[in-house]
């Protein structure tokens, strides 16, 4: 087959002038992605395509906006040393991590030596701590499926970096097949490339790849006439309008196909929580995660400031998720009937640490159902002993359960039962304090079937405090008046509060023995190890021992398709023995950070309060209050501007990280903390 060719000059010249738009307002553009450099196999074209970008880059961009090199690891000639002969004198060139003198695959270059290749793990390290001092391009070895070492392949230090990619391919015969089968293989990881460029005359395989592989943009270069410094700098200016539409896929998410295709679909398919139909900000596009990190598809990575609304642990697995589940042997089965290994051991472990060992757990998949659960063995209670006068539920201001009719019923959120009081049944709702709950249950004596209480922190109302001694009360005061009480832990089990259960913090102060325990405990969020919905509801020996039966009758009606996830709970019995063996030691890790370091905004005019309890700050602006105040939006903004991810409870900005979080990350979660209380000072 004759194969036409074509010279891509002719659809990529651009003046000079025109080409410096990127460069022009360094304060308006956007922090530049770094990105790594990948082909489908070695003598591809990556350090002819290096070369040639980094002469491009001198015509379209200033100084401060320009991408060092660097290549981790070399063998045989230095891929360095020849850029340094012929890049531009401007351009920086880092030094290899890695260096070997035989010109082979590394690893087996390294073990010739009797040497070891550098972790993937110190390579996104120095990459990292290189990229503070600017953007880098990060040329590869091979394909990125080549080996590292004799148990890795590149493929997870791209993974690890979360970096854009750019593809390097070859017009010559295979070329079309080759970049086809690499391109699926990432796919089938999640990896995404940003670009494909080809280096060659062949216009045809441009052609099929671009039909083959939309929306990947596909940009083609001829190499260059003459290999010196003039001849490749000449190259680049006559297609620098390619070099120039190559940058903005990396500088500006409006110019990527893949990002924002997402977010015209997002537009055009999705309804949000907590949001109308049409939403006033355009969502941020998510592509990956690791540790206390997102990634987003403009190529940026933030800080995860409030775990995913509160529900990673540990921090984000992202590529390494797959290698946590690989060795169960269970995706999911009906838990009617049947049970597993995962489900029993969480049970025992979640039993064991609310020192509950003679209790139950009953498995669900949300915090507004484990709290429903609670709601329905309370009322089961009392009419197993009787007393089906016992209908009031009681619960407290500012509280929030969920999202179900029954806990919209004991919150009372008037911004969230706004429309739907007609579904909700009869509630009591109390201020938090002692004294006034005491009379009410004086009041309704007798009609009382469960105070519900969210203990220590009331998430939802804006991290709002109250103190272990009015937990203590309260359980005390429920424990007298002969009415069930149930902890809503969903947000603050797992050690957020300091320690594992936040009621623990009343316990050690009654004077009662044994000091009395929540007869329901509801646990969500973080209880699947931030990989998969998982909740259940703790269940006291008191009620056991009442509503014990084997009547079929007397059953609990109530399940999901997914109640005991065996991967959920796998991995949740995982991270709670850990978290049970160690205790919440990351959790007082940053708590102690919190209290050193966000003391210096205290008196600020704008600071109203600085609220701290185990993981969890949060600080109450003294502006107007209310969940769906403007503040929010602008807080956000402020967040990325540091590189963190939060969502400010309107007035109330806050962070509870995973607790991997580092201490670096933490500094920079304060220091968008110090920008915002700023900005709503002026």
């Amino acid at each position: 087959m004759t194969q036409g060719k074509s010279n891509p000059t002719t659809s990529h010249s651009a003046s000079l002038e025109s080409a410096r738009v990127l460069g022009n307002d360094p304060t308006g553009n956007p922090a530049l992605a770094s990105f790594v450099v990948c082909a489908t196999d070695t003598e591809v074209g990556k350090t002819t395509f290096s070369l040639l970008w980094a002469h491009a880059q001198e015509n379209f961009s200033p100084p401060s906006h320009r991408w060092a090199y660097f290549k981790p690891v070399e063998t045989g000639d230095s891929d360095s040393i020849s850029l340094r002969a012929l890049a531009p004198s401007t351009l920086k060139i880092h030094p290899p991590v890695g260096r070997f003198q035989a010109a082979m695959a590394p690893h087996r270059a390294a073990a010739l030596e009797g040497a070891a290749m550098p972790s993937i793990a110190k390579i996104t390290s120095d990459a990292k701590s290189l990229r503070q001092f600017g953007p880098l391009f990060l040329e590869s070895f091979g394909s990125p499926f080549s080996p590292w070492d004799d148990s890795t392949l590149q493929i997870e230090l791209f993974q690890d970096l979360a970096w854009p990619m750019i593809l390097i391919g070859s017009t010559t015969v295979g070329g079309v097949g080759r970049m086809l089968g690499l391109v699926t293989a990432l796919k089938a990881i999640g990896v995404n490339p940003r670009a494909i460029v080809l280096l060659g005359e062949d216009a045809w395989t441009e052609g099929e790849l671009k039909k083959r592989l939309s929306p990947i943009p596909v940009i083609r270069f001829l190499p260059p006439e003459k290999w010196t410094p003039e001849g490749l700098s000449t190259c680049a200016r006559s297609q620098l309008e390619g070099f120039v539409t190559l940058a903005e896929l990396l500088i500006n998410p409006k110019h990527s196909n893949p990002s924002q295709t997402l977010i015209d679909r997002d537009a055009k398919w999705i309804w949000h929580p907590y949001a109308p139909t049409r939403l006033r900000e355009t969502p941020l596009p998510v592509i990956g995660s690791r540790d206390e990190f997102v990634t987003l598809a403009d190529g940026r990575e933030v800080i995860d400031a409030i775990s995913s609304w509160w529900t990673i642990l540990y921090g984000h697995k992202g590529n390494r998720l797959s290698s946590e589940m690989s060795e169960l042997a269970l995706d999911h089965v009906q838990f009617a009937g049947i049970t597993h290994p995962g489900a029993i051991d969480l049970a025992g472990i979640l039993l064991e640490s609310a020192k509950m060992p003679q209790g139950r757990v009953f498995y669900s998949d949300n915090g507004s159902t484990a709290v429903e659960v609670a709601l329905k063995l309370a009322w089961m209670y009392w009419r197993k002993l009787d007393q089906p006068g016992r209908t009031l539920f009681v619960g407290f201001e500012n509280a929030y359960h969920g999202d179900t009719f029954a806990t919209m019923a004991i919150a009372r959120h008037p911004l969230f039962t706004k429309g739907f009081e007609g579904f909700l049944f009869e509630a009591r709702i109390s201020p938090v304090d002692p004294e006034a709950l005491d009379r009410l249950l004086q009041k309704e004596s007798g009609k009382v079937a469960a105070v519900v209480l969210e203990p220590l922190i009331q998430g939802a109302a804006g991290m709002v405090m109250h103190s272990p001694e009015t937990l203590a009360k309260i359980m005390n005061i429920c424990h007298r008046h002969n009415v069930l009480f149930i902890a809503d832990e969903v947000m603050t089990g797992s050690g957020r509060t300091g320690k594992i259960w936040a009621h623990e913090h009343a316990r050690e102060i009654v004077s009662s023995d044994p000091p009395p325990l929540p007869d329901l405990i509801a646990a969500g969020k973080t209880l699947g190890g931030g990989f998969l919905p998982l909740a259940a509801t703790l269940v006291s020996p008191k009620l056991v021992e009442v509503l014990d039966s084997d009547d079929p009758a007397e059953a609990l009606f109530h399940g999901h398709s997914y109640t005991a996830h065996a991967i959920a709970c796998a991995l949740g019995a995982k991270y709670w023995k850990k978290l049970t063996m160690e205790g919440p030691v990351d959790s007082l890790r940053i708590e102690a950070f919190w209290k050193n370091r966000l003391g210096r905004l205290i008196g600020l005019p704008s600071v109203k309060e600085i609220r701290i309890q185990g993981s969890i700050a949060a600080i109450e602006l003294a502006l107007p209050p209310g969940y769906i105040s403007p503040v929010r939006a602008q807080a956000v903004q402020i967040g990325l501007e540091h590189g963190v991810l939060w969502r400010p409870l309107g007035n109330i900005l806050y962070a509870m990280p995973p607790y991997c979080t580092s201490e670096a990350s933490l500094e920079t979660i304060a220091m968008a903390f110090e920008s915002a209380v700023a900005f709503f000072s002026k």
